[in-house]
């Protein structure tokens, strides 16, 4: 449900100021309003709390790439929903005074600092290794003592070889050595007569030779083996000083607590900059939902009497949060909703109406007993293993959505893809068209309770008249359609859509009769629109045939592979895996597929009915950080 959000003023005395905070960011029950910015408020603590979240921040940076790459898996399972561990306050500040993650901090600066040093030079060493490379078999070397010739080593493209060969010896005096064969280049050395400099710089310049700086004093050949030697020495330093980093990896969690700690620490320093200030209270302006107001009072009655607590008028300009609440199994369906975002602070939370359509749908993109049994023990194994803040509700969801998967599954008689007709009663391979028309059978149905939720809403809220011309004329319309799927008789469409064009004329909130015409023929042109959306609903069946479909491919790859191989027991294992491997990655591929599906319905056919959305999120001053949440 959406939760009613008050706007309160609480006034509270300077000495109990941080102590009060303290317990008002444990519940995480105030939105601040911003009304000032006290740059230098007396109680604020003056640690730079600001750099040592950056040292943190980079400690676990640094780390974090030493880090082995995590499971696809279960960066797609966490992708959905935020997860955090969680941490007692004390913990907490342990963390935050303890020596020996400041000593952690200090060793990642400087193992970084090696690092980036060893980096440098080895750039350096591969910069001069593939030059050296170029002229390795040749006698080219630095040289600062030769009195009459000059040398010249560089490369040419290798489509101008000959004729720059050609050309560059029509004078006798000159030795050219050719370097390393190259694919698009020719490497040479070339020495001549200081006397002729300016005819070969000419030829050199006409075919854009490129010159290479020849920085070695000795054959080039021992050069680059003493530059691959030194390249060698600097990997051993690199894996030297990754293994010391990896040894650190050990306190990423601590390095996480300590960042959220200090982002609190920074957060509540920000907050004391947004209050109004007398010579002996605070004045704070916040956002709270209604409900909380009482423990507010509670709290802050057991650090001082002298207190004052109101609520004021909502005024032109104000953008409450949205705070939405949903109990039991629908706990677990706000994450369906977290993913289109929140509604508008005075429309209705959808949560409770979509749950019963997305795990139906779900259930019917799979529609396979085995997979939805193992849809069940894999979110049930890793609830067990992801012991993180907010992971059961995510866990909880697949749960629902397996155990009706395995039951619809029976319907269809399908258990990992094999068919058991004793327990068929529907099969949409055989009957598509029937399948296809029960499928849009449920669109029709879903659309019309989204219209009636919009109706009821807007008549909760005083439009009447908007309610009856626009969702009360599209109700008229799909009682049409859904009397005309039960007795077949087209009148009921023809009423349906007569008594819809009725009510948009007639209501509609237009004061000319062009305005009021205009409405009508809207009305018929929606019907466009609502037979594009419930054709859209056909992406279930589609999905649920692909499954099935694939399911039975993979049975029949495992049971040619055991016929393939003679080897008794070595058939079997072969086909085992194939069967485990196979079936897996098609429940995750078609979970994933029935999840995004399921939902594209809910938010694009469904909510449009009723809802806008665009709520914000309700942003209380709170210890629950990017890492952890602070539990009590």
């Amino acid at each position: 449900m959406n939760l009613p959000v008050r706007k309160i003023e609480l006034i509270i005395p300077k000495e109990n100021t941080l102590n009060i905070l303290d317990k008002l960011q444990a519940e995480e029950c105030l939105e601040v309003i911003s009304e000032s910015s006290v740059e230098d408020f007396e109680i604020v603590p003056k640690e730079d709390y600001k750099l040592r979240l950056s040292e943190a921040n980079f400690a676990l940076t640094f780390l974090e790439n030493f880090r082995s790459q995590e499971n696809f898996i279960k960066n797609l399972i966490f992708s959905f929903v935020p997860t955090k561990e969680t941490l007692k306050e004390e913990e907490m500040v342990e963390i935050a005074q303890s020596a020996k993650i400041k000593e952690v901090v200090s060793s990642c600066a400087s193992i970084e600092e090696v690092i980036n040093k060893l980096q440098l030079k080895k750039e350096n060493l591969l910069e001069e290794r593939d030059v050296l490379e170029k002229f390795s078999n040749t006698s080219v070397f630095f040289r600062s003592d030769l009195q009459n010739v000059e040398y010249f080593a560089g490369t040419v493209e290798k489509k101008d070889k000959e004729s720059f060969i050609c050309e560059i010896s029509k004078k006798e005096e000159l030795y050219i050595e050719e370097g390393k064969e190259d694919t698009f280049f020719f490497n040479f050395v070339l020495y001549y007569p200081k006397k002729d400099s300016d005819y070969y710089l000419s030829v050199l310049k006409k075919y854009s030779a490129k010159k290479e700086s020849v920085f070695w004093e000795e054959q080039p050949l021992k050069a680059l083996e003493r530059r691959e030697k030194e390249l060698g020495d600097v990997d051993i330093e690199l894996d030297i000083q990754s293994k010391e980093a990896q040894k650190l990896l050990f306190f990423i969690p601590k390095l996480q607590a300590l960042s959220d700690w200090f982002s609190f620490e920074i957060e509540k320093k920000e907050f004391l900059k947004k209050i109004r200030e007398t010579k002996r209270y605070i004045v704070i302006k916040a956002w709270a939902v209604k409900e909380t107001v009482v423990k507010i009072k509670e709290l802050v009655g057991k650090e001082t009497p002298y207190f004052l607590i109101k609520e004021l008028p909502t005024e032109e300009g104000d953008n409450p949060p949205v705070v939405l609440r949903n109990k039991g199994a629908f706990e677990s369906f706000g994450i369906v909703t977290g993913v289109y975002g929140l509604p508008k602070k005075d429309e209705i939370d959808p949560t409770p109406y979509l749950a019963p359509f997305f795990i139906f749908y779900f259930a019917l993109a799979l529609s396979d007993s085995g997979y939805g049994f193992l849809l069940v023990a894999l979110a049930f194994l890793a609830k067990k293993i992801f012991k993180k803040a907010n992971a059961d509700r995510f866990f909880n969801l697949f749960i629902f959505c397996g155990i009706l998967t395995t039951v619809l599954g029976f319907f269809v008689g399908t258990i990992f893809g094999r068919v058991f007709e004793f327990l068929k009663i529907a099969d949409p391979l055989a009957n598509p068209i029937e399948a296809l028309l029960f499928v849009l059978a449920l669109g029709v149905i879903q659309i019309f309770a989204g219209l009636i939720i919009g109706a009821v809403w807007l008549i909760r809220r005083g439009e009447v008249k908007e309610a009856i011309s626009g969702n009360g004329a599209s109700i008229a319309f799909f009682i049409g359609v859904i009397l005309f799927l039960i007795t077949d008789n087209t009148n009921f469409i023809i009423s349906g859509v007569a008594l819809m064009v009725a009510l948009a004329f007639i209501y509609s909130t237009g004061e000319g009769i062009f305005q009021k015409v205009g409405k009508a023929l809207g009305s018929l042109y929606g019907i466009i629109g609502y037979v594009g959306d419930i054709l859209s609903y056909s992406r279930i069946l589609a999905l649920g045939l692909a499954t099935g479909i694939i399911a039975m491919v993979i049975n029949m790859i495992a049971l040619i592979f055991m016929e393939m191989i003679p080897i008794p027991g070595v058939d079997l294992m072969v086909a085992g895996i194939i069967l485990v491997v196979g079936h897996i990655g098609n429940l995750l591929i078609n979970a994933l597929g029935a999840f995004i599906h399921s939902a594209r319905l809910q938010f694009v056919e469904f909510f449009s009915r009723f809802m806008e959305g665009g709520g914000r999120y309700f942003q209380p001053l709170g210890k629950n950080g990017r890492y952890i949440k602070i539990i009590n």
